[in-house]
């Protein structure tokens, strides 16, 4: 199931080396402001999925931060698989896995707090954006001259492309956002059911569950239409070339329950 051709082009951060068949160190890292790394002992990531994929059935949660999860009890995710994007990795207990592509996360949460969680934690660096170049193994952003520093990341995962779904990490797809960046990484994972939580896409008096983020309201909608046809196209991609996986969403306002089916989280959990 879990080919190494599957796994190419995902890097463990701090060494940078190819993540597909040695396991994490357990080693304890000094970094800047005199915070020290967690210690995690990961297994190999194909070996984690597999085992994922097992115990839970093929199943995973992913978890957004759409304001669908405004009061939503997350205790009741405690004995499930699930994928955390952004804030969701404070509320949801013992995620399994957490992704982002928004290299400003960092910036408006405590870092320690995240750093202190132990899971996965997955960087996609969206290199479909043209001001983001890399260059000896340092990525930049070169409209601020800014130079990532994801230390606080276990790995990294370098992307080309935004639209429709690859099979590989060498062919992840971004949807320009981290919400289907988390779909992406279920797909890669080959979880055959995939439930979709605060995956809202549409227009409503506040933008996330969540406060923190201090984005305005006219500014994060502008943004929708793009995030939601870049998930019809890889959604539809997905009934046309994948019909053994199945996408479900399990919010009552979203967008997307025009495309795939939706069902009622409460009788899920």
């Amino acid at each position: 199931m879990f080919s190494k051709g599957r796994y190419e082009n995902i890097f463990e951060v701090r060494k940078g080396r190819e993540m597909s068949v040695k396991p994490f160190p357990t080693r304890t890292t000094k970094i800047k402001r005199r915070r020290k790394s967690i210690s995690l002992p990961i297994p190999s990531i194909r070996e984690a999925v597999l085992e994922d994929t097992q115990s839970f059935h093929g199943e995973v949660y992913i978890v957004g931060g759409g304001p669908s999860l405004k009061n939503f009890d997350f205790s009741t995710l405690t004995n499930k698989c699930t994928i955390v994007v952004n804030k969701s990795i404070f509320h949801t207990p013992n995620p399994n896995y957490f992704i982002s592509v928004d290299y400003t996360f960092l910036q408006k949460v405590r870092t320690k707090n995240f750093h202190s969680i132990p899971v996965k934690k997955f960087f996609v660096a969206d290199f479909s954006h043209p001001f983001l170049k890399e260059v000896n193994g340092q990525i930049t952003d070169t409209r601020y001259n800014l130079t990532y520093d994801l230390r606080d990341y276990n790995l990294l995962i370098r992307a080309y492309k935004r639209e429709g779904i690859g099979y590989t990490f060498k062919d992840f797809r971004t949807g320009r956002n981290s919400g289907f960046c988390a779909l992406q990484l279920a797909v890669i994972f080959d979880f055959k059911k995939i439930y979709l939580l605060g995956i809202d896409l549409d227009k409503q008096r506040q933008t996330h569950y969540h406060e923190g983020y201090g984005e305005r309201l006219n500014s994060f909608n502008s943004k929708l239409d793009e995030y939601y046809n870049y998930f019809k196209i890889g959604l539809e991609q997905l009934k046309r070339e994948r019909p053994d996986i199945q996408v479900i969403s399990c919010s009552p306002s979203s967008r997307l329950n025009q495309t795939i089916e939706y069902q009622d989280v409460r009788n899920l959990l």
